[in-house]
């Protein structure tokens, strides 16, 4: 999950630059933390989502709330979107899919 909060943060800041499709991308980031124990996943998570979430929120606001962002073949409920939008419904369903609304 970490990983996944710290792509969407890449999109959203315009730093996101990989020829890999997020299934990819996904599969190293998550090898190159096979041996990691649970708190450090748990560690992990805290640290990303506390970058994470003030990322998102300006998402809320215009310009921002207007601006498209790359995200590779999302692989969300979104799957058909190639961006990620600063708009309350990409927010919701991206909630909705982690089951925190």
């Amino acid at each position: 999950m970490a990983d996944l909060l710290s792509v969407l943060t890449s999109a959203v800041r315009g730093e996101l630059d990989t020829d890999l499709g997020i299934e990819r991308l996904n599969d190293v980031h998550v090898s190159e933390k096979a041996g990691w124990t649970p708190d450090d996943v748990i560690k992990d998570f805290t640290r990303q989502s506390t970058e994470a979430l003030p990322v998102f929120d300006t998402l809320q606001n215009e310009p921002y709330a207007s601006t498209q962002a790359p995200y590779l073949d999302s692989g969300m409920p979104w799957r058909d979107c190639t961006t990620v939008t600063g708009d309350h419904e990409v927010a919701d369903r991206f909630l909705d899919a982690l089951n925190l609304v």
